[in-house]
């Protein structure tokens, strides 16, 4: 299958609260026009705008050929195989992730979960779930394959002392 990239939704109400926060010290120097209080604004402004560039901007999800990858920001990026998703559905769960937008979607793997916000939720939900479905379609190939080739390379040998049923015992028998 094709790399297929999702770019995350952005909600306007979260445009406004980070264009706030890196505005408003900037704002600030009207108040107190100096050297100072530039300094001071362009401080809170940095404050504010690398942690959003670091952990934040870009943020997209890559539905690759074996794994989808979550990259947020420079900092954050986390790879989920296919073959680990156990569950995948549309929440709105406002907890802290890199998705910026609350329409998200939960991704469950093993006991681990990932938030994420694309664009076109929908279009990514049945596209991650066909690769999961393949994925699982594949590693269950894998293990018929394993399997059968395990039940030939026993096939013709005697069964391990274990395994025999109750009765059968090699020990010598004298009479008794």
């Amino acid at each position: 299958m094709d790399e297929r990239r999702y770019p995350s939704k952005i909600d306007a109400w979260l445009v406004l609260v980070l264009a706030g926060a890196i505005a408003t010290p900037l704002a600030l120097v009207f108040l107190q026009p100096t050297r100072v209080g530039l300094g001071v604004a362009l401080a809170g402004a940095t404050f504010v705008a690398l942690p959003v560039a670091a952990f934040v901007l870009p943020c997209t999800y890559v539905l690759g050929r074996d794994a989808l990858s979550v990259r947020a920001g420079w900092l954050l990026r986390r790879r989920i195989a296919y073959r680990d998703v156990v569950a995948i559905e549309p929440c709105r769960d406002p907890t802290a992730a890199p998705a910026l937008s609350l329409r998200r979607v939960r991704i469950t793997f093993g006991a681990a979960s990932q938030l994420v916000s694309p664009r076109d939720r929908e279009g990514f939900v049945a596209e991650l779930r066909a690769r999961v479905a393949a994925a699982r379609g594949r590693a269950d190939d894998a293990d018929a394959r394993a399997a059968a080739t395990s039940a030939l390379t026993t096939r013709g040998r005697a069964r391990p002392r274990s395994d025999r049923p109750s009765g059968m015992d090699d020990s010598p028998r004298g009479p008794s």
